[in-house]
């Protein structure tokens, strides 16, 4: 009795128990028993690995079968060639799927050849088995099916053999796919026949699948530092990976002299999987080997090394990369990106809001800091409690920000501080040392000034001097003046000049502000007066034709408030007469006199109302004389 196991085509076989036999040629398992007790039970193993790298869910089918009184009578044959034959003859084979083709047309054909042999040698035998079977109990329909079937697989067998020796097999397999295409699906005859026996059953390839990750100092890093990174791997798969291993490549700007490799683990039970991994300085990659790992199964590794001391300012970018070949898949990790950052944060705009404090008052205390990459933490650092310490602390997450600090004092004494920064890199930086005063009491200062000249008139320069303000425990260090025409100004020094262009009347008010932070006030009324205009016209002894400017209209001979008492003529005594109006008693005046110039009732009825501008009049004057008008 021989007894034979015919494994999938994409495998290879390890071994088989005691008796069995692999047939190279066939690529079948055999096992011959000269006899079996009745009753006899027993079975019989054989191990096969399948392939790596079969897309996944691909069914893989494994025969049995049994045979008892039949002689095959084959010869084996050893010489092997490669053919395109191959590829043609498995498409034309019934059950294969186009997938499984596809696979035995790329991978060990000689292999691929044997399988299909030990297949067409069973499919023939079975179908002769059957015929044998069928021609006993008279059924000769099914008994001609099945000896087409045997036909069809003897033809097969033909064609391999073809292909082995290195012949054309096309003909045949042209003759096979019309003969496939009538290919009949018989019945078994009757009782099932002694002589033959076969079962079958059918697996799927499961794929295993590796996600992975990488974990490490994903932030600024300084020359020197220590990083720590850990690989993970795990099969996520529903099948075994086999010779699973992983790698890391140094970045050039770490320091491989101090590189520390730890063993595999496994994250579940922390238990040891494989020893460290071994590093090669040429290459400068780690490899760690892993082994099988199966379904669900994980693991990592863990590495620590040092950015290199002499570094510059750079990107370090570290990944892994996790190899299944039994896939295949090659994946790599996420990236870690360390920023080696060596310049510190600066600082500006260091101050405090005063310089002198009464114990118990607050001091406003800050700086501005900027980073070229990320500022971290500042701190206060502050002799308040007699030692400098450092008192509060601020966290930031641009690269610029202002840094407050309000320090209470608390008794009389010199206060220090200052204000530390670092960066996310780890630089650190601190502004220089400022103090202010912490007394018991403090005085205001006293604001006080005078103006010159009292009297001003519109368009005048006038000097504001507050020389006289002062501060009984320090000095002014602002003097701010407010003129009540819109201006303000602010001045160190005391003494400011200030013109008004329109009369009225203004409040001037002044601010005093000590070294100490502490102000007083003082607000003073003054009256800008209009500013006074003389006009005059030059006469000659005699008639004089005369006009006024065109932007003069006080030239009036109106009231005698505007005109005068006496006429303002220079020498006295120059004019004959002149008429001006009074408004008082509604009549026309008239001077006519040489000696002080009164006025009399006009004697005639002159209608003059003033002299109008680009107009001309003539003037009576006894000799030479200025005639002037102040407005």
């Amino acid at each position: 009795m021989e007894i034979i196991y015919e494994p999938p085509l994409v495998s290879e076989y390890i071994f088989s128990s005691i008796g069995g036999k692999f047939d190279l040629d066939y690529q079948l398992v055999r096992w011959n028993f000269e006899i079996i007790p009745p009753k006899k039970a027993d079975y019989l193993i054989a191990q096969v690995s399948i392939y790596w790298a079969l897309p996944g869910d691909l069914p893989v089918e494994n025969t049995g079968y049994i045979y008892s009184g039949i002689d095959p009578n084959f010869s084996y044959i050893t010489s092997f060639s490669k053919d395109t034959n191959i590829c043609l003859l498995c498409n034309i084979l019934p059950s294969l799927a186009s997938e499984l083709c596809n696979f035995a047309c790329t991978i060990r054909p000689e292999h691929v050849l044997a399988w299909f042999k030990g297949m067409a040698y069973c499919k023939e035998r079975y179908a002769l088995g059957n015929s044998i079977q069928c021609s006993e109990v008279g059924d000769y329909e099914n008994e001609a099916q099945w000896d087409y079937i045997c036909m069809y697989w003897s033809k097969v067998m033909n064609a391999l053999i073809t292909i082995e020796q290195g012949g054309d097999a096309s003909v045949l397999i042209e003759e096979l796919e019309e003969i496939k295409q009538k290919l009949p699906e018989p019945k078994e005859c009757g009782p099932k026949n002694p002589s033959i026996d076969t079962d079958s059953w059918i697996g799927y390839i499961a794929l295993p699948f590796d996600p992975n990750a990488k974990h490490g100092p994903e932030d600024y890093v300084l020359p020197s530092q220590k990083l720590n990174y850990t690989i993970e791997y795990e099969n996520e798969g529903k099948g075994i990976a086999f010779g699973v291993y992983f790698t890391d490549i140094l970045d050039e700007d770490l320091d491989d002299s101090t590189l520390e490799i730890g063993s595999v683990i496994n994250t579940t039970d922390c238990s040891v999987i494989t020893p460290a991994g071994i590093y090669d300085p040429g290459t400068r990659t780690i490899t760690w080997f892993v082994g099988e790992v199966g379904p669900e199964e994980k693991g990592c590794a863990n590495l620590s090394v040092n950015v290199r001391s002499d570094v510059k300012e750079t990107e370090i970018i570290n990944y892994a990369t996790v190899y299944f070949p039994s896939v295949p898949e090659e994946t790599r990790t996420n990236g870690i990106v360390s920023i080696v950052d060596i310049t510190p944060p600066r600082y500006s705009n260091v101050n405090q809001s005063k310089s002198v404090v009464t114990a118990g008052e607050a001091v406003e205390v800050y700086a501005y800091w900027q980073d070229g990459v990320q500022l971290n933490y500042t701190w206060l650092e502050t002799n308040d409690s007699t030692t400098l310490q450092n008192v509060s602390y601020l966290e930031h997450s641009g690269n610029e920000a202002w840094s407050n600090f309000t320090i209470q004092t608390t008794q009389k004494g010199m206060v220090c501080w200052r204000i530390h920064a670092n960066d996310t890199a780890g630089n650190k930086n601190a502004t220089p040392m400022l103090c202010f005063d912490v007394q018991t009491s403090l005085k205001s200062p006293v604001a006080l000034f005078n103006y010159t000249p009292l009297t001003p008139v519109a368009g005048e320069l006038i000097m504001f001097n507050a020389s006289s303000s002062h501060d009984p425990e320090g000095y002014i260090a602002n003097y701010k003046w407010d003129f009540g025409d819109g201006n303000v100004t602010s001045k160190i020094g005391p003494i400011i000049d200030h013109i008004y262009f329109s009369s009225g009347n203004y409040t001037v008010n002044l601010t005093v502000t000590d070294n100490d932070g502490l102000s007083d006030s003082t607000t003073k009324y003054i009256n800008i007066t209009p500013a006074q205009k003389t006009h005059t016209i030059s006469l000659t002894a005699g008639w004089n034709l005369i006009s006024v400017p065109l932007n003069l209209t006080t030239w009036e001979l109106g009231e005698e408030a505007v005109v005068g008492n006496p006429l303002n003529v220079t020498p006295k005594n120059s004019l004959v007469s002149i008429y001006r109006y009074n408004a008082t008693s509604t009549k026309f005046e008239k001077c006519d006199y040489f000696d002080n110039w009164g006025w009399g009732t006009s004697t005639g009825s002159e209608e003059f109302t003033k002299l109008e501008p680009g107009r001309g009049y003539w003037i009576m004057a006894k000799n030479d004389c200025v005639w002037g008008h102040e407005v």
